[in-house]
């Protein structure tokens, strides 16, 4: 079966590796891009851009929720004025990647 090639929006090296081991047991995705950009308010700032790129190619992006309330209203406020295209994933880890990592108690320990 034919992968789709999707780009990938994160803040570090720890969400790209997660993305990727997402979309690896999707087996549906093959990474086409990285966009590592440092930290969250780098990738609000350019969330227009990689929403009308969408139109193109197929984007995956995920932030850490941080001190917002809540993930809803986190994606109200960043796509507020515009619809966001379908071929943008947008994911909202709460509160942060990392306790995804932590809370997988048996791989974290066998891991480390």
């Amino acid at each position: 079966m034919e992968k789709f090639l999707i780009n990938i929006i994160c803040e570090d090296v720890i969400h790209e590796a997660v993305i990727k081991k997402i979309l690896d047991s999707t087996e549906l995705f093959e990474v086409d891009s990285p966009y590592v950009e440092g930290k969250r308010s780098n990738i609000q700032e350019k969330i227009i851009k990689y929403n009308m790129s969408a139109e193109e190619n197929n984007f995956f992006c995920l932030v850490d929720l941080d001190f917002d309330k809540c993930a809803p209203s986190l994606i109200k406020e960043w796509f507020d004025g515009f619809d966001k295209n379908p071929r943008l994933i947008f994911r909202v880890a709460v509160p942060e990647v990392e306790s995804w990592l932590i809370a997988d108690t048996k791989n974290f320990a066998r891991f480390f």
